[in-house]
C-alpha cells in the first residue's frame, strides 16, 4: 500500500472514530483533498538496480532501448522468438550473438566468459503463461554485474545499455523465472 493510501486509510478511519467518539462529524478525507492531484497520477519510480561488482559496469545508452520496446513474442518458439528480437537490436548496438540462445523452463544459470573491454546484453523471452522472466550477471566473485528490473516475459539487460566489463572474468547469466510457468529462451551478445 503506498503512503498516500495509508494515509488517506488512516484519516478516514480517524474520521469515523471520532465520529463515534462523540467529536465533532469530519467529513471523509479524500485522495484529492490530502494531496494535489498531479502527485497521484505521478507514477511511482522504478528502483535502479543494485550492482555490486568490481569487473563490470553499466553502461547506459538510451538509443538501446528503442530497438526492443516494440517487439512483441507471438508465442509459438521462444528461441526463435528471442533471436528475433536481438537480430532487431544488431544495427543500433553493433553486437553479435554469442552462441545458441539457452532454453529451460526452470532457473538456469550458464558460464559466460567475458572479454576486458568487451559489453554485453542479455535478452529473454518467454511462452505460456510466464507473466515474469528475470535475468542478471554475476561475475566471478558474485558481484551483481547487472539484472533486468522489468517484470515482463521479454527482460532485456540493459534496457537501455549494456554490462561492461573492465577487467576478462568467468562471469555466470542466470535466469528465472518470476511470475507463471512455461519454457523460456535467453540469449547473450557482445560487441
Amino acid at each position: 500500500m503506498s503512503t498516500l493510501a495509508r494515509i488517506a486509510a488512516w484519516t478516514i478511519a480517524s474520521a469515523g472514530w471520532l465520529g463515534c467518539a462523540g467529536g465533532a462529524s469530519t467529513p471523509p478525507a479524500t485522495a484529492s483533498s490530502i494531496a494535489p492531484k498531479e502527485a497521484i497520477a505521478a507514477p511511482p519510480q522504478d528502483p535502479q538496480p543494485i550492482l555490486t561488482s568490481t569487473k563490470a559496469k553499466l553502461r547506459r545508452n538510451i538509443a538501446f532501448e528503442s530497438c526492443h520496446v516494440s517487439f512483441h513474442a507471438s508465442g509459438g518458439d521462444p528461441a526463435a522468438a528471442v533471436t528475433q528480437m536481438a537480430q532487431g537490436c544488431a544495427d543500433v548496438t553493433g553486437m553479435h550473438p554469442l552462441g545458441p540462445p539457452v532454453t529451460a523452463s526452470a532457473s538456469t544459470s550458464f558460464p559466460l566468459h567475458a572479454e576486458a573491454g568487451h559489453c554485453y546484453r542479455v535478452y529473454g523471452v518467454a511462452s505460456g503463461t510466464v507473466q515474469d522472466l528475470d535475468v542478471r550477471i554475476q561475475d566471478s566473485s558474485g558481484g551483481v554485474a547487472g539484472q533486468d528490473e522489468t517484470d515482463n516475459a521479454t527482460p532485456v539487460l540493459s534496457e537501455d545499455g549494456a554490462v561492461c566489463f573492465d577487467a576478462s572474468d568467468q562471469a555466470t547469466v542466470q535466469a528465472a523465472i518470476g511470475a507463471g510457468s512455461g519454457s523460456y529462451a535467453v540469449q547473450v551478445w557482445s560487441d
